[in-house]
């Protein structure tokens, strides 16, 4: 009774959707909330594993009708605040590329002591699809490849490269900030979460955390947009021995 129960809550607040009767614009920002401490901290863990350290102070939540993380919806990010959060993505970003964890990276460049964008590409896309929830457009990975292979020439290392143009996605807003988008129904009279949106409000609704593999997996092919599909992934994810802690 209790996993129906569950079932139920969980599906109906991932489709949930504002409903309009005029003509829809392509596309409308539905939630825009802040990541809290412990969703920035099992996020960072869950992509780059539990031995990476979070070194940083973060600002406090406030409470909003007695529950702290209601204030996500309308906290900003103060100077102090994003300051912080530079300090931090820099952190992480020295660990993930020093020696200790170059072997988990998804590719090693030819030459240490020289930039390559192929690789540097490659990591980049792979870490920005778990970091932004989505994946990374054409020009948001050029931009960051650009500045990781200036970066790199000038220093004659790869790696140092590498480190600012991942430490520009994990300062970005589109990781900070859960980001929910909207898109058009069938019936073009209301919207319904896109896929990606879907798989992140139902991650942090159960696990407290960013979308593992399987869950962005489904949301690309399509999976989540069916009744049948986005029960399966609430059937997984309730299966796990992570709802209790997420949920609480």
């Amino acid at each position: 009774m209790r996993n129906k129960f569950l079932l139920a809550i969980s599906t109906a607040i991932v489709l949930a959707t504002p409903v309009y009767a005029a003509s829809l614009p392509s596309q409308e920002v539905a939630s825009l909330r802040r990541l809290t401490q412990e969703e920035y901290r099992n996020s960072i863990s869950d992509i780059f594993g539990s031995g990476i350290e979070i070194r940083g102070v973060f600002e406090p939540t406030i409470r909003v009708g007695g529950l702290q993380a209601a204030s996500t919806t309308v906290l900003s990010v103060t100077p102090v605040g994003f300051e912080s959060f530079t300090k931090m993505a820099d952190s992480i970003a020295v660990q993930v590329t020093g020696e200790k964890y170059r072997s988990k990276l998804p590719c090693a460049p030819k030459d240490a002591k020289a930039a390559d964008d192929a690789c540097t590409g490659q990591i980049l896309s792979h870490y920005g699809m778990m970091l932004f929830r989505r994946p990374l457009t054409s020009d948001e990975i050029k931009s960051r490849v650009a500045l990781a292979h200036g970066l790199a020439e000038k220093q004659k290392d790869f790696y140092a490269g590498l480190r600012y143009g991942l430490a520009s996605l994990l300062q970005a807003s589109d990781f900070v900030f859960r980001k929910e988008v909207a898109l058009p129904a069938a019936d073009k009279k209301s919207y319904t979460l896109d896929p990606y949106s879907r798989a992140t409000r139902l991650s942090y609704l159960l696990w407290n955390t960013t979308p593992d593999h399987e869950l962005l997996d489904a949301a690309q092919k399509g999976d989540l947009n069916t009744q049948a599909g986005l029960e399966k992934q609430v059937d997984r994810l309730m299966a796990s021995p992570r709802l209790e802690v997420g949920m609480r």
